[in-house]
């Protein structure tokens, strides 16, 4: 066992650190869009989006982001470039090292923000406070989760 101390760090960047890569979406139609750098600093951006997608490939970061796109479309909607953003964010955090790695995160990226939209259009992130709800009975025999403990309905 070692007896080195391990200095723990934040995962929020404080100082000079520049903000995250970021993408534009110019839309073509409701289910496309042509990604496209922020304030036209094009060169930078795509090296950025390199260096975010952990590779020197340009065919990886353009196959990447028509992936991001494709699950940041919203159901019976648009794109979300919101979603994108956030995905972008979500693979510069994680700081893949290669293609394996970063087509592993692109895809957990992908997946949360797909189910984050399918939850959203059930309307489970919206809903409103308990209070308004109106009170519908459980059928016998569900499973109830409330925060750390659940129970089983009827008892």
């Amino acid at each position: 066992m070692s007896t080195k101390l391990r200095v723990t760090t934040n995962s929020v960047v404080t100082g000079n650190a520049p903000p995250p890569v970021r993408a534009r979406l110019r839309r073509v139609n409701c289910n496309q869009a042509i990604p496209y750098p922020p304030d036209g600093q094009a060169r930078e951006w795509w090296q950025r989006l390199k260096k975010a997608f952990g590779t020197a490939s340009s065919a990886f970061v353009e196959a990447s982001l028509h992936q991001i796109i494709a699950a940041a479309r919203l159901p019976n909607s648009g794109i979300s470039e919101i979603a994108v953003n956030a995905c972008l964010a979500f693979i510069e955090g994680a700081k893949p090292q290669g293609e394996d790695e970063a087509g592993l995160v692109i895809q957990m990226a992908c997946t949360h923000a797909a189910a984050m939209a399918v939850l959203e259009t059930s309307g489970a992130l919206t809903a409103p406070p308990e209070a308004s709800r109106p009170e519908r009975p459980q059928p016998r025999g569900c499973c109830v989760h409330t925060h750390s403990r659940s129970r089983l309905c009827g008892d």
